[in-house]
C-alpha cells in the first residue's frame, strides 16, 4: 500500500475529522472565557446591536466574533449562539487543519501522509475545534491568507486583515510574511517592499476596524505585557507548551531542527524559526493554554516531519529500532497514566467524581506513598490549563474524553434548570469563573435579557429575575468561600459551582451543614 497516494491520504484525512467530530459533539461550551463572550453574543441577540456591547471578554482583543454569531442567532434561530459558536469554531478548525497540512507540505516538501501524521500527533490540531475560541477563527484567516499571497494576493491581503479583528495578537506572527516572500522567489528588496505594503493596508483597515467596533486593540497588548511584567501566569506555560507539543514532539522537534540545519536549509529554517520565537516571546509568561500556541502548527508542522523522517531514515539500517518506535508511539496513543496529584490547588483532581477520572479500563493499581499509581486503556493524565483539557497520553481518545465532558456539563445544567425553573425570583451566586453564565446563559437562550445593577448581573423575562453576583477569587480558597457563604442573607440565594475546585468545597460545606445540595452542582443557603 503506497501511503502517500491520494486514496489513502484522503482517506486518513476523512478519519481524522470524524475523529475530531466526536470531540465537537454535544455542541457545548466548556471554557469559561468563551461563556462570557457568549454572554455578549446573547445580549445583541435579545436586545439589539450595540457597539460595544453591554458585556463580552477581552472585547478589545476579538470584537468581530461577538457579532457574527449574534447574526446568526437572529438570522437561524434553529441555534444558540453558544450552538453557533460551537459549529463555527468546528468547521473555522477543519480549514485551519486543510490550510495548515498545506502550508506545511510547501515549505517542507514533504510527502504528504507524512505532513498528516505529524498534525495527528499535535493534539492542538483537533482540540481546538471542540470548544468555541477565536484563536482558531484568527489561524485559519491567517494561514489561508499566507497560501493565497503566490497566486491571489489582493484575497491574501483581505484574509490577513480579516484574521486581527477575530484576534489581534495574531499579528504578532506576521512578519513570517517577509520570509514567505523571499521562499516563492522574490528578491530581498522586493520581498521587503511588498511585505511593507501589506503591513500598512493591514494597519489601516484594523484601525478603521476596531474604531468601527468600538474596540481598542492596544489594550489587548497591554494586558498582555501586564501579565509578562508581574508574572502572574508564569507557571502555567510550560504546561500549556506542554500540552500542545506532548512528549511525542519533544523529541521530533530538535530531531527535525538538527536534520534542517544539518541540510542547511537556511530559508526554511528562519520562516519557522521567527513566528516560533515572535510568539514565544510575547507569550513568556502569559500562555495559559494549548490554543495559544496555535499560530505555530504550520511552522512546528515542518519541523516535526523532517524529524519523523531522521528517525524513518534510521529505520532503514535498524529494524529493532524502528519496531520499538512504533511500540513506544501506539503506547503513548492508547495507555493511561494517571497519579494522584499532590499540589493543594489540584486536590480536586483526586476525587471520585472529578472529570479527571474519566474514562480509563484500568489494568494495575498501586499506591505510592499515598498518592494511587493508575495504568490502563483510554485517556491519560489530564493536564488542565487555564482554557482546555489536554491529556498527557491516551490521545487516541482525546475526541471521546471530551465528548463525555460535555455531556457530564450538560447533564448537570440540565438538572440546575429542573430545579430553578419552578422559581421565577432568586439570587444565583457564582464563585468562579467558569461558574458565572454558565447557568444564566440557558436563561439568554429563552429570551431573558440581561443589564448590570448594584453589583448584579440581572436577568429578566416578564414578571421573573434572577439576579447573579460573582466572586470569582473564592472557588480555590475555603476561608474565602466560607466568609462568602456568610454574607449570604437571603434565604432565596442558590450557588451554583461549574469549577471542580469549587464543587469539592461545597460538598465539604453541605457535610458540615452550611448549605444544602438541592441538585447537581446547585446549593442553597442554610441560614441559621
Amino acid at each position: 500500500m503506497n501511503v502517500n497516494s491520494k486514496l489513502v491520504y484522503y482517506s486518513a484525512l476523512s478519519l481524522m475529522i470524524v475523529w475530531m467530530l466526536v470531540g465537537v459533539f454535544p455542541l457545548i461550551c466548556y471554557e469559561s472565557d468563551s461563556m462570557h463572550v457568549i454572554a455578549g453574543c446573547n445580549t445583541i441577540a435579545n436586545q439589539g446591536f450595540i457597539t460595544p456591547p453591554l458585556y463580552s471578554y477581552q472585547y478589545d482583543m476579538q470584537p468581530l466574533i461577538t457579532y457574527v454569531v449574534a447574526s446568526q442567532r437572529i438570522l437561524f434561530p434553529l441555534l444558540t449562539c453558544e450552538q453557533w459558536y460551537c459549529l463555527d469554531s468546528a468547521f473555522a478548525a477543519i480549514l485551519f487543519l486543510f490550510g495548515s497540512l498545506k502550508l506545511a507540505q510547501k515549505i517542507s516538501h514533504a510527502p504528504r501522509g507524512l505532513v498528516l501524521l505529524a498534525a495527528f500527533l499535535i493534539p492542538e490540531t483537533v482540540a481546538i475545534g471542540m470548544y468555541p475560541n477565536t484563536t482558531v477563527f484568527a489561524a485559519v484567516f491567517f494561514v489561508w491568507g499566507l497560501l493565497f499571497i503566490e497566486k491571489r494576493e489582493i484575497l491574501a491581503v483581505v484574509f490577513l486583515c480579516i484574521a486581527p479583528l477575530f484576534r489581534v495578537d495574531v499579528v504578532i506572527v506576521y512578519p513570517v510574511l517577509l520570509f514567505i516572500y523571499l521562499k516563492l522567489g522574490l528578491k530581498l528588496k522586493n520581498a521587503f517592499k511588498k511585505s511593507i505594503i501589506d503591513a500598512v493596508i493591514v494597519l489601516i483597515v484594523l484601525i478603521l476596524g476596531f474604531y468601527a467596533l468600538g474596540a481598542n486593540p492596544f489594550n489587548s497588548f497591554a494586558t498582555y505585557n501586564s501579565w509578562n511584567e508581574t508574572g502572574e501566569y508564569a507557571s502555567k506555560v510550560l504546561f500549556s507548551a506542554f500540552s500542545f507539543l506532548t512528549l511525542i514532539n519533544i523529541i521530533f522537534l530538535p530531531l527535525g531542527l538538527y536534520r534542517m540545519i544539518r541540510c542547511r536549509d537556511k530559508l526554511n529554517i528562519i520562516i519557522v524559526l521567527v513566528p516560533i520565537l515572535l510568539l514565544a516571546y510575547m507569550f513568556r509568561s502569559s500562555a495559559t493554554a494549548a490554543k495559544h500556541w496555535a499560530y505555530l502548527i504550520p511552522f512546528v508542522l515542518v519541523i516535526s516531519v523532517n524529524g519523523i523522517e531522521t528517525l524513518i531514515q534510521k529505520f532503514l539500517n535498524n529494524s529493532m529500532l524502528k519496531y520499538i518506535s512504533y511500540c513506544l508511539l501506539g503506547l503513548f496513543l492508547v495507555v493511561s497514566v494517571r497519579i494522584d496529584m499532590p499540589m493543594e490547588a489540584k486536590k480536586w483532581m483526586n476525587t471520585d467524581y472529578s472529570s479527571a477520572n474519566m474514562g480509563p479500563v484500568w489494568m494495575i493499581k498501586e499506591n505510592m506513598g499515598g498518592h494511587n499509581l493508575r495504568f490502563g486503556i483510554g485517556a491519560g493524565q489530564l493536564i488542565p490549563t487555564a482554557d482546555e483539557w489536554m491529556l498527557s497520553s491516551g490521545n487516541l481518545f482525546y475526541p471521546f474524553y471530551i465528548c463525555n465532558y460535555k455531556v457530564n456539563r450538560y447533564r448537570i445544567l440540565e438538572s440546575e434548570k429542573k430545579y430553578l425553573s419552578r422559581k421565577s425570583n432568586y439570587n444565583l451566586y457564582t464563585f468562579s469563573w467558569e461558574s458565572a453564565f454558565s447557568y444564566t446563559s440557558l436563561l439568554q437562550n429563552e429570551g431573558y435579557k440581561m443589564k448590570k445593577m448594584n453589583g448584579a448581573f440581572v436577568f429578566e423575562k416578564g414578571n421573573a429575575r434572577i439576579n447573579e453576583y460573582s466572586a470569582p477569587n473564592c472557588y480555590d480558597n475555603e476561608h474565602n468561600l466560607r466568609l462568602a457563604l456568610f454574607k449570604i442573607k437571603s434565604a432565596n440565594s442558590f450557588i451554583s459551582t461549574m469549577h471542580e475546585n469549587e464543587e469539592m468545597l461545597m460538598r465539604k460545606m453541605a457535610n458540615q451543614g452550611i448549605v444544602k445540595r438541592v441538585a447537581e452542582n446547585l446549593y442553597s443557603i442554610t441560614l441559621k
